[in-house]
């Protein structure tokens, strides 16, 4: 699953067209899915569409809780997801599952 399938899958994306608002949460999950096999910052920049502040907090976040690792390099840095960060990617979608699994939700 690419990316674009990974956030088109969720229904609280859309909202009469327009792109709603994204939650902490939300935020967190993109980060981590895009860097299971390892990745650049940048690439995490554009792919979650992030100013470079934001990113930074969010991945001093994510290293502190150990839920993605920073692998230093001879020129850059790049950010994997531990088991731990792949742990919470899937409670992260089995949650989504069973909110979004009736159309009640809103």
């Amino acid at each position: 699953m690419d990316f674009r399938q990974w956030r088109n899958k969720d229904p609280d994306n859309l909202e009469e067209g327009r792109f709603m608002r994204r939650s902490r949460i939300d935020i967190l999950a993109d980060i981590l899915f895009l860097s299971r096999r390892g990745i650049l910052k940048t690439r995490i920049l554009y792919g979650c569409n992030l100013s470079f502040n934001q990113l930074n907090s969010y991945l001093n976040f994510l290293i502190n809780s150990g839920l993605i690792e920073e692998i230093f390099g001879l020129r850059n840095s790049i950010f994997k997801t531990t088991e731990r960060g792949i742990d919470f990617l899937i409670a992260y979608q089995r949650l989504k599952s069973i909110l979004y699994s009736s159309n009640n939700w809103k």
